[in-house]
């Protein structure tokens, strides 16, 4: 699974320690595995990128929902 945002320079360090708490809690609870981050310093907007392996797409959808609900996250 990925997914891409888009942050201006002064916003990039914000938005990739913001995914990298996403990533640990999609792990944490069970919903991914193996979270990375990417990032692309080119442009007016820079681009956020974070990876994380699941089983499959339906197994995603089922355990991000559950998370969501969770009060933590």
């Amino acid at each position: 699974m990925r997914e891409t945002y888009r942050a201006y320079k002064w916003q990039i360090r914000t938005a990739v320690s913001l995914l990298e708490r996403y990533g640990g809690l999609l792990a944490d609870r069970g919903a991914g595995q193996n979270p990375r981050i990417l990032t692309d310093a080119n442009g007016p907007m820079f681009q956020a990128i974070i990876e994380i392996e699941s089983e499959s797409m339906s197994e995603w959808e089922i355990r991000r929902w559950e998370v969501y609900q969770q009060t933590e996250f």
